[in-house]
């Protein structure tokens, strides 16, 4: 569940060199109230509110306005949960998408992406557990650990992560996930080096899911 799999890249772009006037008629074609301006070059520059154009004079060029607005963006190798997060701390119906090295412009993530992306992630008819594995800290990232589990057809609902006081101690994870099945996943763990302490196995998920899911959903039709 990463960026890069729920990109449209049919969103029209703008560029420096439009105006005012035609940065509002390409987003009323395109039925968005923000869209990612980018440079000849291919590079994202920033995005543009709809809100914000509208206070401006018809004949003001974007590259004018250098500066003025945040360049807000997500890089495509970032789970889908991080594009939700910052769309919602910032009222974005859509998000612009760079590459990981770069801020070469991919395209856009949109609310209606996101929406596909939550109708796959909740499995009503599977069971949650809770695990726990340790993991050296240098070297740890959380994305593969993510992507080990996913691969195996777990879904994370959540994740908790504290060290241990003493040097070099390693980190623990608590993991809440749903699967059909535990064993697969923890083959993977431990044959790249995570040690599963222990699990078990929760309540049905699906008051909990349910209600999360209502919750993105009101997010999604605002």
């Amino acid at each position: 569940m990463y960026v890069a799999e729920y990109i449209d890249p049919s969103f029209e772009a703008l560029s420096p060199a439009n105006t005012a006037r035609e940065a509002t008629l390409i987003m009323e074609a395109q039925d968005v109230s923000v869209l990612p301006v980018v440079g000849d070059d291919g590079n994202y520059i920033t995005m543009l509110r709809l809100d914000d154009v509208d206070q401006l004079s018809e004949d003001t060029t974007i590259e004018m306005l250098s500066g003025r607005f945040q360049a807000r963006f997500v890089q495509k190798d970032k789970h889908v949960f991080e594009a939700i997060r910052l769309m919602l701390e910032h009222d974005l119906d859509c998000l612009p998408v760079v590459d990981n090295a770069s801020l070469a412009y991919s395209g856009l993530i949109t609310r209606s992406s996101v929406l596909e992306s939550l109708m796959a992630f909740v499995p009503f008819h599977r069971t949650s557990y809770i695990i726990t594995v340790e993991a050296e800290a240098r070297g740890f990232s959380m994305a593969e650990l993510c992507r080990l589990i996913e691969s195996n057809r777990g879904q994370i609902l959540g994740t908790l992560m504290h060290s241990h006081t003493e040097q070099n101690s390693p980190l623990c994870i608590t993991i809440n996930l749903v699967a059909e099945e535990l064993n697969p996943i923890f083959a993977v763990l431990e044959r790249y080096d995570y040690v599963v302490r222990r699990s078990y196995q929760g309540e049905q998920p699906d008051d909990y899911l349910k209600d999360r899911y209502q919750s993105l959903m009101r997010f999604l039709d605002t």
